[in-house]
């Protein structure tokens, strides 16, 4: 709690939101198995799909967060391969020293591409059902006389 309240604001929401910071850092240091996110729980299929579609090498606390943070497994999968491709770029794609080595990353790259662009149509498990109406109609009603 605040020891003096401020003159302008809300004090009781400055208070919770400390609070919830102290929470948070207390959970981060406990051993649990595991935190719940009611409203971006990442389960076991989601995040065994994530490994799947960028390979085994993320640790699942990494990808837990990303999706805590962005919502979806498809928003956390393009914003991986975009750091992907990113860092691709950054450096050269193609360095040859004669004699001793060849290194070209261009394939890399077009294959991280590919990935992002075809993403779209790809199924995540955390995906709303297909069978929801992607558009409304409208039923029109003749109106009959009444006796």
């Amino acid at each position: 709690m605040l020891a003096h309240p401020a003159p302008f604001g809300n004090t009781y929401q400055q208070d919770d939101t400390e609070a919830e910071g102290r929470l948070k850092r207390l959970r981060r240091g406990a051993p649990t198995p595991r935190r719940l996110n009611l409203e971006h729980d990442v389960n076991a299929d989601v995040l065994r799909w994530l490994q799947t579609q960028l390979g085994g090498g993320f640790p699942a606390d990494d990808l837990t967060r990303r999706y805590e943070r962005l919502g979806t497994a498809r928003a956390v999968v393009a914003e991986v391969l975009q750091e992907h491709i990113t860092r691709l770029v950054a450096d050269p794609l193609k360095v040859t020293v004669n004699g001793v080595a060849s290194v070209d990353n261009s394939a890399n790259l077009a294959a991280f591409e590919r990935h992002l662009t075809g993403l779209d149509s790809i199924t995540a498990p955390d995906d709303p059902p297909a069978t929801a109406p992607d558009m409304v109609s409208v039923i029109t009603m003749q109106v009959r006389k009444r006796r």
